[in-house]
């Protein structure tokens, strides 16, 4: 390459130029689209994180506090009070968990068919990590409804009888209040034997959580209140996440309860806050 090429563009006097790397005809076209806000039915756009940093001290026993800021689409707009919604995703610990239960490779892949209007995307192949982790939510409290389920779902009397008084009288007490899901349940009753499909039928779709415009959140990991395992917060574990460069999904919600006066310049203002 060093001797003969050079030779022969000196003897007939042509250009050497060299071949592109990634040729203009390399035969794949490539379209990128965003499902996700579309099947949710959520009026979202793309934001990008412009600073994030944690506002407390490390160790083992303070809780962490950390600001996030954000560059809005230029077609958002909003006024001080407003809310941000913010679409997340699940912590991948909580998919795992429920990889680990119905025995799912990580590579697996679902393709999901309805008779009936569903916030899952259907007609296509989707992974089953994008299915868990953006469309549905794994951690809310399961419903009455859901543990009736559950109980048709095993042939051990003793469960069925345990779990008809958590749909009953223990309701507020053990679900409710202590925020059991159904995957707690599924983990805590190995008995139960539920189809996967109809796991996510049960699921409530991804919704948005609202925080004020001004983005500074503690980060919710903590001990469950069942007593079994950790309870680790959608929203504020999502945005702890993301580092300057990222991109996630907001809308500007407003609020009707607050906004600064009209001429705040010239309005003595006292603001309270917590913390």
């Amino acid at each position: 390459d060093t001797a003969l090429w050079p030779a022969l563009q000196a003897r007939y006097g042509v250009e050497a130029r060299a071949a592109p790397i990634i040729p203009a005809g390399h035969g794949l076209t490539v379209d990128i689209s965003f499902p996700r806000k579309t099947t949710l039915r959520q009026d979202v756009e793309e934001a990008t994180v412009v600073s994030a940093r944690t506002l407390t001290a490390d160790g083992p026993d303070v809780p962490v506090k950390k600001h996030v800021e954000l560059r809005l689409p230029s077609n958002m707009t909003y006024r001080a009070g407003d809310y941000l919604a913010v679409l997340p995703l699940n912590p991948k610990a909580t998919v795992a968990r429920v990889f680990k239960h119905f025995h799912l490779c990580w590579d697996a892949a679902l393709t999901i068919h309805s008779d009936g209007p569903t916030s899952l995307p259907t007609g296509s192949t989707v992974s089953a990590a994008d299915v868990l982790g953006a469309y549905v939510e794994l951690s809310q409290p399961a419903t009455k409804r859901n543990i009736q389920g559950l109980a048709e779902a095993t042939e051990d009397p003793d469960v069925a009888e345990q779990l008809g008084r958590l749909a009953g009288a223990d309701y507020a007490d053990e679900i409710s209040a202590k925020r059991v899901s159904i995957l707690d349940l599924l983990e805590r009753f190995p008995a139960i034997s539920l189809p996967f499909g109809a796991y996510l039928h049960m699921l409530p779709p991804m919704r948005v959580r609202h925080s004020r415009l001004t983005l500074t959140y503690s980060v919710l990991k903590q001990r469950a209140r069942s007593g079994h395992g950790s309870h680790i917060g959608v929203a504020s574990n999502f945005l702890s996440s993301l580092a300057p460069g990222d991109s996630l999904h907001v809308a500007v919600r407003p609020s009707d309860a607050f906004h600064l006066p009209a001429d705040a310049e010239k309005t003595p203002l006292v603001c309270v806050a917590a913390g």
